[in-house]
């Protein structure tokens, strides 16, 4: 089961990174799109269909994320399956002799 342990971390390691470079891209784009409509004056209109245009973002992505939420959590009972068997057979050779 190594090589699914390692697979794991690194796919942890990299949603984690994946976490912190969403956060700080939402923050940055928070912080200048409230900038940017007061001093450009965006009309009403328009900073709705940006709000619109976010929650279709956002909810694209929970919907992948979720996906890959539910691959990773079915890939790792598989490999503790296989390992649950591995270990069984290993006890069977053992009390066979």
């Amino acid at each position: 089961m190594k090589y699914s342990t390692e697979t794991f971390t690194r796919q942890i390691s990299w949603l984690r990174a994946l976490k912190l470079e969403t956060w700080l891209r939402l923050s940055s784009t928070l912080s200048s799109m409230g900038q940017g409509t007061q001093r450009l004056g965006v009309s009403l209109e328009e900073q709705q269909r940006m709000v619109r245009d976010l929650k279709k973002s956002s909810s694209a992505i929970r919907q992948l994320l979720q996906s890959y939420e539910n691959e990773l959590e079915w890939r790792l009972e598989e490999a503790m399956f296989l390992d649950w068997i591995e270990e069984g057979s290993m006890y069977d050779q053992h009390t066979r002799h």
